[in-house]
């Protein structure tokens, strides 16, 4: 009696005692590969055709059988890098290669292409042929991560560790998934990441920064980037790519304004495109008329306007008022104490200097500025005195013969007289308007005093 011990397809047959046992059946088992006919299930003595039968009995001879090698053909399934490996029935798959995939990540071998049944090194081998297994793969995304970079966030659940913006005081990241494009986040939204620095803003159209410093790669947060540019700039982290941006900041810009103070612009300012828009401010053109200076720049050669500028913006004089002196021209409308030069070209660190914190602004630092006027002395406008006599501090005295002026000392005047820049070669006849100028008087008789031309 065949047993087929697992197998299948045989069942009996006749030998004569002492005779061979001739051809014999040949089993099948799935997965197994027939070894032979023993005396025993297992161990025993090999029966081959040519064996004599010395059992005088009716007897049961036992198929053995040997575990089938199969190949197991690797399907990377949009990877690379694997090919085949030889498993046997019956046995673990054991160690199995790991293919790659660009912008993915390998999660395992599976028994289908999609879904399937997924295959560990211990899995037993229950396929009882040659085979393919399938990759299967999940896409790695970027995950940006923010921080505040000397800046400070305390709402709506946020706030930072090490510098890095947390929320509920858990992990925060952006995620941008395999072919996808998205938007970063707002770092000033006051409704949610809302990073703040006082004296700062982002630079604008470049809020990010791969570096703490600038120096790196920038990112506008009104921009939508694709998944590509993301990875470009980050780091391999195995399941997702990590991209570290900071806060880009600048030190804001000062915005200069200026204000006529009592005094109206003349006809020629007007027919320049000058005015004044609805808070009294001089405009032009219809637009608030600003000078802007950002941080490490200056206002340039031409410096703050001359506000007596006849070709351009011309300031007349307010009401018993008079034009200051070009070097203190304009002052700062919420602290007089602060006076300006007209042409004189400011840096942005000697501006910043009169700013305070009340100035700052979401995007800038206002420096607003009025016309320096001084109130005029004399009763009667331009009083002119006769007898060779020049008016100062509204009384009449003789021109004395020394006169330390703006540009040294003078001797012996004769005819010549000094206007307010210290330049002489002008008529001893006063005309035109009234510009008071502070001169010294090397006289006993005439103390420190204005002239008025």
């Amino acid at each position: 009696t065949y047993n087929n011990n697992g197998g299948s397809g045989c069942n009996t047959k006749q030998v004569t005692y002492g005779g061979t046992y001739g051809d014999m059946c040949s089993p099948t088992r799935a997965g197994y590969d027939f070894a032979g006919w023993y005396t025993e299930a297992s161990g025993g003595s090999k029966i081959e055709a040519s064996t004599t039968v010395s059992n005088a009995s009716n007897h049961t001879i036992y198929a053995h059988w040997n575990a089938a090698t199969y190949t197991v053909t690797y399907n990377n399934n949009g990877g690379s890098g694997c090919n085949t490996k030889q498993v046997t029935y019956g046995g673990t798959y054991g160690d199995m290669c790991s293919p790659t995939r660009a912008d993915h990540y390998f999660t395992g071998w599976y028994t289908e292409a999609s879904g399937g049944s997924k295959i560990e090194t211990w899995t037993t081998v229950s396929n009882a042929s040659n085979h393919t297994i399938y990759a299967h793969w999940s896409s790695m995304p970027v995950r940006v991560y923010y921080y505040v970079n000397g800046g400070s966030i305390n709402s709506n659940g946020f706030t930072s560790t090490s510098g890095r913006v947390i929320r509920n005081g858990g992990e925060y990241y952006g995620v941008i998934n395999y072919g996808t494009s998205a938007d970063l986040a707002n770092y000033n939204n006051a409704d949610f990441i809302n990073i703040t620095r006082a004296g700062y803003m982002a630079k604008d159209d470049a809020h990010w920064n791969t570096a703490s410093n600038g120096s790196g790669t920038s990112f506008s947060q009104s921009t939508s980037y694709s998944y590509g540019t993301y990875k470009k700039y980050a780091t391999n982290k195995t399941t997702y790519y990590e991209l570290k941006l900071y806060v880009n900041w600048i030190q804001k810009p000062i915005r200069i304004c200026f204000h006529p103070n009592g005094g109206s612009l003349t006809d020629s300012a007007i027919s320049n495109g000058y005015g004044l828009n609805s808070s009294g401010y001089i405009a032009h053109n219809g637009e608030t008329f600003c000078k802007m200076v950002n941080y490490g720049g200056s206002l340039g050669t031409n410096g703050l306007p001359d506000y007596g500028n006849a070709g351009a913006l011309q300031i007349s004089n307010k009401a018993n008022g008079m034009a200051a002196d070009p070097e203190q021209a304009w002052r700062k409308r919420s602290n007089h104490s602060i006076i300006l030069s007209q042409k004189t070209n400011y840096t942005y660190n000697q501006l910043k200097a009169w700013v305070t914190s009340d100035d700052e602004e979401t995007n800038y630092f206002k420096l607003y500025l009025e016309v320096n006027w001084i109130t005029n002395p004399c009763s009667t406008w331009n009083q002119s005195c006769s007898g060779g006599k020049y008016n100062c501090n509204c009384t009449c005295y003789t021109l004395p013969d020394t006169v330390t002026g703006l540009n040294g000392n003078y001797s012996s005047c004769g005819d010549l007289c000094f206007d307010k820049y210290g330049n002489n070669g002008l008529s001893r006849t006063p005309t035109g308007t009234c510009t008071w100028v502070k001169k010294t008087c090397k006289n006993t008789t005439c103390k420190t005093y204005k002239y008025a031309w």
